[in-house]
């Protein structure tokens, strides 16, 4: 009788216990809850990848460009770079790419692919993003990565086509008029369509765009020559009607 008291108030105490526990930590965890769906929220663009034999008709990027000015980047310079920290103190996710005046100077410029590959978002999606376009490239070893247009005025492309180095696939905005005209450039090392915040400590996935395009430049600084498949330079579709 005596075993059977001390084991019931045994498993008493440890109900009271856990419950205690429960009551103590579950407020944190609701709020925990509540900051992971406001950062969804803020973010709420997730897609699923293209089809198989769309990615398998994807060319693979053999040389990577500059988005905006010349294929070097030239005529142009980088407001605010990869890690760069805004009033928020949030480190910046992609490069801010200008045109060499400054302020609006630059607005409805043509932004170009900065390599091969498959339109797997084309959309404006108004607020304090404008018209965003992303890319998905396919690198020589396979692997994928992602390229990342945003603020744009003008989105001259569509989802899933192939679209070449150099061709033209929207034109720098300024989103509704809340900044001055650039282009929020970002590249990414996964492949899914994800729209984000433009900053975050949680950078995983992103690369610094300056270094990864001189790594993947695939040729000299003053190496001009276009995509073989890509966009034609007015004077060589002038010679086509001669």
């Amino acid at each position: 009788m005596r075993h059977q008291i001390l084991r019931t108030g045994v498993i008493l105490f440890g109900v009271l216990f856990i419950l205690g526990v429960i009551r103590l930590f579950l407020p944190r965890f609701e709020s925990s809850l509540e900051k992971a769906a406001q950062q969804k929220l803020a973010v709420p663009f997730e897609f699923a990848l293209p089809s198989g034999w769309r990615m398998a008709a994807m060319p693979v990027a053999l040389r990577f460009d500059s988005p905006l000015g010349s294929e070097h980047g030239g005529l142009t310079y980088n407001a605010q770079p990869f890690g760069a920290r805004d009033v928020s103190s949030l480190p910046h996710l992609g490069d801010d790419l200008n045109g060499c005046y400054g302020y609006n100077s630059d607005f409805d410029d043509p932004v170009r692919a900065v390599a091969d590959g498959l339109v797997i978002y084309a959309n404006d999606v108004g607020g304090g993003w404008g018209g965003i376009v992303i890319l998905l490239h396919r690198l020589r070893d396979n692997r994928l990565v992602q390229s990342f247009y945003g603020h744009l005025n003008r989105i001259e492309t569509q989802i899933y086509d192939v679209v070449h180095r150099g061709q033209v696939i929207g034109t720098v905005g300024d989103a509704g008029g809340q900044y001055y005209a650039h282009l929020h450039f970002e590249m990414r090392a996964f492949a899914n369509p994800y729209i984000g915040a433009g900053y975050g400590e949680m950078a995983v996935g992103w690369l610094d765009p300056t270094a990864f395009i001189l790594e993947h430049r695939g040729a000299a600084q003053d190496d001009l020559i276009p995509s073989p498949g890509g966009y034609k330079l007015e004077s060589e579709k002038r010679n086509e009607f001669r």
